[in-house]
């Protein structure tokens, strides 16, 4: 089968605007890998300012703060794809985000779709379909919640190239192909859909998309240590090991290999790519620690070397200075003080490093 030459694919963000992190999880990895050998070139878009709506109308957040997270995941989230795909090695993969694809063409497709949707009863119930249960109990207002779901379908319609995806995504495909061949609106979609398919995870009922911003303790991640990945495939419940050797073989761990040398393998290269970041930090701030220790070291001489500056002037005060009465005794030290003070700025450029007397105590 010949490849096309260009597929897309949606990666999506938190539905909760206050999850600090996301999870990347090790079948993210292996379903991107499948997803960049679909086409020549692949496309990522990540569905961040489609989530502005949902935070509105489930969280009561304004739109502009509902704006601000949802770009800060999805920059994030950009961020970590682009470290996967260099770890994997993987070059034919572009990462966007909603704003680099989201032009004329998907707005016009968009107010078109909504249009219909406002229409037609049975693209309507379609629509409403497509918003997950768990969204539609908490949000305050269904249409704006439904604003996502009509987004999609209008990217789906305006994009060029097949479109990759996943099970769950067959209800926006299936709405998606019925207004074209309807309505005649968009591009006529085509599909692949992933043969690693969605996520098993321990303890979960139901199968999660590989993006899902689900947190679970028995999840494997991409950000696992050796030690933590080993916990959690040792501590498998017996009814689970089955289902869990069978998402690992879809990971793409190997007949017989030991799980410790698919991580080495696998994990390990993706799991450094990710934590480079941190490093480099963690280099500045030990640099900026020598960096202190060293302007320590450096303010220290030159105190001492002031001091002993200071001293070589006080011990050229004459006998007669110190012999005079109290206010002849401070003037004399004054002024030894203010030649220290002299030689101190032009050779550190520090001003009245030290303070002279006044009525018999030293001044500010």
């Amino acid at each position: 089968m010949v490849k096309p030459k260009l597929s897309w694919q949606g990666i999506g963000i938190s539905s909760n605007p206050f999850q600090k992190e996301e999870p990347l999880s090790l079948h993210l990895q292996a379903y991107l890998e499948e997803a960049a050998d679909s086409a020549e070139n692949h496309v990522l878009v990540i569905a961040d300012r489609m989530q502005v709506t949902n935070y509105q109308t489930i969280y009561g957040l304004t739109q502009q703060e509902a704006e601000r997270i949802a770009l800060r995941k999805g920059k994030e989230k950009q961020k970590n794809l682009e470290r996967i795909l260099r770890a994997r090695r993987i070059r034919n993969v572009k990462v966007l985000r909603f704003t680099d694809v989201y032009g004329p063409e998907q707005e016009a497709t968009l107010k078109a779709v909504q249009e219909i949707y406002h229409q037609n009863l049975e693209i309507r119930e379609a629509v409403t379909k497509c918003i997950p249960k768990r969204l539609a109990r908490k949000a305050e207002d269904l249409e704006m919640a439904a604003e996502y779901a009509l987004t999609e379908i209008s990217l789906i319609l305006s994009m060029e190239g097949v479109k990759f995806g996943h099970e769950r995504e067959k209800n926006y495909d299936k709405i998606a192909l019925m207004i074209n061949q309807k309505y005649g609106i968009g591009n006529m979609p085509q599909f692949i859909y992933s043969k690693k398919g969605l996520e098993f995870v321990p303890g979960r009922d139901a199968p999660v998309e590989p993006y899902s911003s689900l947190v679970s303790k028995d999840r494997l991640l991409l950000t696992d240590s050796k030690r933590q990945f080993k916990g959690k495939v040792d501590g498998l419940r017996e009814d689970e090991a089955e289902k869990a050797v069978l998402q690992l073989r879809k990971d793409g761990m190997e007949e017989g290999e030991e799980p410790s040398g698919f991580y080495e393998r696998t994990i390990a290269p993706t799991r450094r790519e990710l934590r480079k970041p941190r490093r480099r930090l963690m280099g500045i701030a030990a640099s900026m620690a020598a960096g202190l220790i060293g302007l320590v070291s450096v303010a220290g001489y030159v105190h001492e070397d002031a001091k002993s500056i200071r001293q070589s002037h006080c011990s050229q005060i004459s006998i007669f200075g110190l012999n005079g009465d109290i206010n002849t005794c401070y003037r004399a030290v004054n002024d030894a003080i203010t030649k220290a003070n002299q030689d101190i700025q032009a050779k550190y450029h520090l001003k009245n490093y030290f303070r002279t007397f006044e009525n018999g105590k030293q001044a500010v």
